[in-house]
């Protein structure tokens, strides 16, 4: 498996990765920007890219993939 895209929403906050499978089928999962508070003296947490969505559903071309995923992430703008 490997990523081959990634689209971001507008505000940079949420974003897709399209995965290539080994076999030439597609796929994709969605990730939130999260901020772990963590309330320690000089330490204000830290940031990393956490899934919140993936699909089981599988595609057979990059194009298919990306106008899916494309809707998909459009609901995390709601």
């Amino acid at each position: 498996m490997k990523v081959i895209k990634e689209l971001f929403t507008k505000n940079k906050l949420y974003k897709a990765e399209i995965i290539k499978i080994n076999d030439g089928i597609y796929t994709f999962s969605i990730f939130a920007w999260i901020h772990d508070e963590v309330e320690e003296e000089n330490y204000y947490g830290e940031y990393y890219w956490s899934e919140v969505g993936s699909q089981l559903s599988l595609f057979d071309t990059e194009e298919n993939t990306v106008t899916h995923t494309a809707r998909e992430l459009q609901r995390f703008c709601e």
